[in-house]
């Protein structure tokens, strides 16, 4: 049974709050998670969820832009943020005895942005020049349009940074409106890892983080999310090789049984040298260069990849060899071995995953904000251990079939398209 590491509070505003209490450590992490991201966004608003993360630096009612920086900077700290489909994070890490101002800082930031005009054209200058370079890196632009191309409605379609047309087009009171509607307790936690000492910081956090009266929005549900099944997507770019993504619909996040045994087929077929895809298409076979798995559980269908890299007059065959070998895992069990290899090396990456303040935080924040339950993370592991070989192949029954699988292919320029003239063709 795992050791309980997560104290679980809701404090009277409705914040919820979780400590990890690690004395002796010598550093402290406040984490800020909030239950928003590009998949709450409506579809003129794309990427309203990364713009204002970008809006929470640059200054607050009572301290202008650049002030919250050099008072985390003078003690010795550090602090960031991240935007995903399902979430949005703010982190800041700094000695212990700096813990108050930390609780200060971050809630001043996070709650109290002006979200100022003048500063909004600045950083929308910033964000379409992180756009354009996203453009022009083949490895996001695979990921990008293999979410568009599989998913054939709803917000999960839309990359978390926006489009240009968006991103050009949002204003400083539509920032405010998502703002003040989004960031409500209800749907935020603040995660604390290091010697972050008894019940005393309730309080202390309690008249920090305060909000004005009003309703939390209810859970957003990305409603009108579909899956197209067989859709086959080619982008010509200016690159040697072909960057290759099959991907398939899988368990969601609330099927928690049938994620986390999707997890471990993820580590399965794709983590490491001695998977089953590295040992199968790039060793014997030698069709790919690289290879890996990815699987993000969103709320209404996760979406499991395969990526790999390989040369262009092998991206037919590799694709056919990957669908082979993912599709078998729904009618054949993989060996003991290899599953007892999969569920130790997913362990092993959890535990140590936790070795830092930041990381401990990151993984409670994100398995509390995408399951509700902030026990989750540390139960993870004793799930990851119940996981059978019957039960990986009914997590993937269904789903990894080989019309349900989806191809993106980013090829040179002046080659022909790896799935012929039947696939749709991106013109870059």
């Amino acid at each position: 049974m795992s050791q309980k590491t997560v104290q679980c509070d809701r404090l009277q505003s409705g914040l919820t709050v979780l400590r990890i209490d690690r004395p002796g450590w010598p550093v402290v992490t406040a984490d800020v998670w909030v239950a928003t991201g590009s998949a709450c966004e409506e579809p003129g608003q794309a990427g309203i969820s990364h713009f204002l993360e970008h809006m929470m630096f640059k200054g607050t009612a009572t301290r202008g832009p650049g002030e919250l920086d050099r008072l985390v900077e003078g003690v010795g700290g550090h602090w960031n943020a991240g935007t995903s489909k399902d979430f949005t994070h703010y982190y800041l890490t700094v000695p212990p005895d700096h813990r108050s101002l930390a609780l200060d800082a971050l809630s001043d930031a996070v709650l109290r942005s002006t979200i100022d005009p003048e500063e909004v054209e600045r950083e929308r200058s910033v964000i379409l020049e992180e756009w354009r370079r996203s453009e022009d890196n083949p490895g996001n632009v695979l990921y990008t349009r293999s979410y568009e191309a599989a998913f054939g409605s709803g917000p999960y379609r839309w990359p978390v940074i926006g489009r240009r047309e968006t991103i050009e087009s949002i204003t400083r009171e539509q920032l405010a409106a998502y703002h003040a509607g989004r960031y409500r307790p209800g749907r935020m936690a603040l995660v604390l890892a290091g010697p972050v000492g008894g019940d005393a910081i309730l309080d202390e956090i309690g008249g920090l983080f305060t909000w004005p009266q009003g309703d939390d929005p209810s859970d957003p549900v990305a409603e009108g999310t579909t899956w197209t099944g067989g859709r086959e997507l080619a982008i010509a770019k200016d690159v040697r090789e072909v960057y290759l993504s099959i991907s398939w619909p899988a368990p969601a996040v609330t099927d928690e049984k049938e994620m986390v045994a999707a997890d471990v087929a993820q580590y399965l077929l794709g983590e490491g040298r001695a998977s089953r895809l590295y040992q199968k298409i790039h060793e014997e076979e030698r069709l790919v260069t690289t290879i890996g798995t990815h699987y993000p559980a969103h709320r209404p269908m996760g979406i499991f990849m395969v990526l790999a890299t390989c040369e262009p007059a092998k991206a037919v065959a590799a694709r056919e060899a990957i669908v082979r070998e993912v599709t078998a895992l729904a009618t054949e069990k993989p060996a003991a071995a290899e599953l007892a290899r999969a569920k130790r090396l997913l362990t092993s990456h959890h535990t140590f995953g936790r070795e830092t303040t930041t990381g401990h935080t990151s993984s409670a924040g994100y398995h509390h904000v995408m399951t509700g339950r902030p026990e989750f993370d540390d139960e993870y592991q004793d799930l990851v251990a119940r996981v059978t070989a019957a039960s990986v192949g009914k997590a993937v029954a269904g789903h990894f079939t080989a019309e349900q699988a989806v191809a993106v292919a980013v090829h040179p320029q002046g080659t022909p398209a790896p799935w012929g003239n039947g696939a749709e063709e991106e013109a870059r």
